[in-house]
């Protein structure tokens, strides 16, 4: 039996950021993560194998990833951006707003790597308007020690809350605003 959601998969031309990778017919679980690391339209890695899992046990008919930043890399390290690059930044936005659907389930996902790099902060400010305006809900797998909405590949299965999420408590906590 072939597949026959949508693949939504968009990309820079050099492939250096991934803007969107989904599957999904009309109703995909939103999540965001901090940045994208190596899964392509054509092969999984470990985290969007775990987002297309939960989204499955929780009735949708797919998912949707999106990053915070949409630079591609594997840890965020010395090597990644400490500026951030306001036309990919802005790029990914726009991608953000055509791609969430009115009332949408949208996962924040990213775990304690929202400190690294504190442009991260502003840009999720300017996510969690978008969500807003979608009139979406901002939901958690659960939350980290330190209250970060937990990654989905630091977290056992029968862990996850899915519970609502209050982002602009959130960033306002993070950002010590």
């Amino acid at each position: 039996m072939s597949d026959s959601r949508i693949t939504d998969y968009e990309t820079t031309s050099d492939n250096t950021a991934r803007f969107t990778l989904g599957k999904y017919n009309e109703k995909p679980l939103v999540v965001f993560g901090i940045n994208p690391s190596t899964a392509t339209k054509e092969k999984n890695d470990n985290t969007i194998s775990i987002v297309e899992r939960i989204a499955k046990d929780h009735g949708y008919d797919g998912f949707l990833m999106l990053n915070i930043y949409p630079v591609r890399a594997t840890k965020i390290n010395n090597c990644f951006d400490t500026n951030c690059n306001d036309t990919v930044s802005n790029q990914n936005l726009e991608f953000i707003s055509q791609r969430i659907q009115e009332g949408s389930d949208v996962i924040a996902a990213w775990g304690i790597h929202i400190n690294d790099r504190r442009f991260f902060i502003t840009i999720l400010s300017r996510i969690n308007e978008i969500v807003k305006n979608k009139s979406a809900k901002w939901r958690v797998l659960s939350l980290t020690k330190y209250g970060h909405p937990h990654h989905p590949t630091r977290l056992a299965y029968d862990k996850m809350t899915f519970d609502e999420f209050d982002m602009d408590s959130y960033i306002k906590s993070v950002s010590g605003r």
